[in-house]
């Protein structure tokens, strides 16, 4: 039985909030230790390296195999950024990983 999607085909998250944005939205954002806790249980499925491969001054940069993953620190991140996050993680994990 699969999980059941949130918006955008995310599955969906135990710690992801709905917040209503000035336009009217409503937007969904998540804690960056969740996006790295999702992409590292992934990485780790497929056999693919993963790990902290620097801190930099407003991000911490990961690395996934050969790629670099730059994740910014704040308290949570919207969904755009999320989702960019997660393609460029497609190079390793394949196309669409983490709508799966």
């Amino acid at each position: 039985m699969a999980a059941p999607s949130g918006r955008c085909g995310y599955p969906a998250l135990a710690e992801s909030a709905l917040y209503l944005s000035s336009a009217g939205l409503t937007t969904l954002m998540t804690k960056p230790r969740d996006n790295v806790k999702r992409i590292s249980r992934e990485a780790k499925r497929q056999g693919v390296t993963f790990g902290l491969d620097r801190e930099g001054a407003n991000h911490t940069v990961y690395r996934i195999g050969t790629t670099i993953i730059p994740v910014p620190r704040h308290r949570e991140v919207n969904e755009m950024t999320t989702q960019a996050i997660y393609k460029q993680c497609e190079t390793e994990l394949g196309k669409g990983w983490w709508r799966q």
